[in-house]
């Protein structure tokens, strides 16, 4: 199961990479549920429930994201202010907005385990959460795979 897990994770995946932000994501939500659902292997009464509840969950994470990603284009566009080298107070400031990021997508997580744990059985519960882990690896690994070739 797993292998076929990440052969549809890698095959659904990877050519959103190329479509606009707004459209990448929520195609990139689609396709996460769609494993999660295969993953999960959830009832038809559990997919009802959940699925709605997931694309709720991965857009206030990728809002609990967002500062940070704002930071770091903003730091990309602007070179003159943001050199290769960050200043002290640079530096400060993105220490800061990672904590403050890091803490808001825990408040997040926190938020909807009670809500998932009403869809999911434990054993679910679990595999949502290494399921969710796992994924989130396997995009950063090709993330950086594509960045550094």
């Amino acid at each position: 199961m797993k292998t076929i897990g990440t052969l549809v994770l890698f095959g659904l995946l990877f050519p959103l990479f190329a479509v606009g932000q707004n459209n990448r994501q929520s195609r990139l939500i689609e396709a996460k549920a769609a494993l999660m659902q295969s993953e999960l292997q959830l009832t038809a009464d559990q997919t009802q429930a959940f699925l709605p509840l997931y694309t709720s969950y991965e857009k206030a994470i990728a809002a609990s994201s967002a500062p940070m990603r704002s930071l770091r284009n903003k730091m990309k566009a602007d070179t003159v202010s943001y050199g290769a080298v960050p200043t002290r107070q640079q530096a400060l400031l993105q220490i800061r907005t990672g904590f403050a990021v890091s803490q808001s997508i825990l408040d997040v997580k926190k938020s909807y385990l009670d809500r998932f744990a009403q869809i999911l059985d434990p054993d679910q519960l679990l595999k949502f959460y290494q399921t969710e882990n796992a994924i989130r690896n396997k995009i950063n690994r090709e993330l950086r795979r594509r960045n550094n070739p």
